[in-house]
């Protein structure tokens, strides 16, 4: 093989790589659809604000913050004494 088809095939595959490439890139930066769940099972949800604070906790009892913090509160301290009585 000579240098200039050696040169022309290095191009061609050069170019179709950057445009595979950027194809790849540019669908990976539109806005997928929303996802839906018929069924979703978790142990615990924490729907947060974009700072971080705490605005909806759903969980079953076994993972339900006894002692933990949330927001800066222990939330139900009392809850354990509670279920034994």
């Amino acid at each position: 093989m000579n240098n200039n088809f050696e040169l022309k095939v290095l191009r061609v595959g050069v170019l179709a790589s950057l445009a595979l490439s950027a194809g790849l890139m540019i669908q990976q930066f539109n806005t997928p659809e929303a996802t839906h769940f018929e069924t979703l099972s978790v142990e615990r949800l924490n729907v947060v604000e974009a700072d971080g604070t705490v605005k909806l906790l759903i969980t079953n009892t076994e993972r339900f913050p006894v002692t933990e913090e949330v927001n800066g509160r222990v939330l139900n301290e009392d809850r354990n004494t509670m279920a034994t009585k």
